[in-house]
């Protein structure tokens, strides 16, 4: 069985792809938003259907950034943490004003 930390240094794990919000209000914030664009969606298309592309690319980006973002976040996070266990493990405890 291969290291879970293999998977995750090879790219085979999205930890995005597990991401949950867990505020409530996130949540029904999200559900606003997913409304919105599929409203905005169905407008474009009966009103300005040569726009309907454009949107779908626009919003494409805009996933794809978000999802960036979060992997960003992700791994500079999981760094800080891995220094930081390094730290605490590698401390001198009998130092005096460290």
């Amino acid at each position: 069985m291969k290291s879970i930390l293999y998977d995750l240094y090879y790219g085979n794990i999205d930890p995005s792809s597990f991401y949950e919000p867990l505020l409530k209000e996130h949540r029904n914030f999200l559900r606003r938003k997913f409304n919105s664009l599929d409203t905005l969606k169905d407008e474009l298309d009966k009103d300005y259907p040569q726009l309907e592309n454009i949107f779908e690319e626009v919003s494409d980006f805009a996933f794809i950034e978000a999802r960036w973002d979060t992997s960003n976040a992700f791994m500079q996070g999981f760094s800080m943490g891995a220094r930081m266990i390094a730290e605490a493990y590698c401390m001198d405890l009998s130092a005096k004003d460290n």
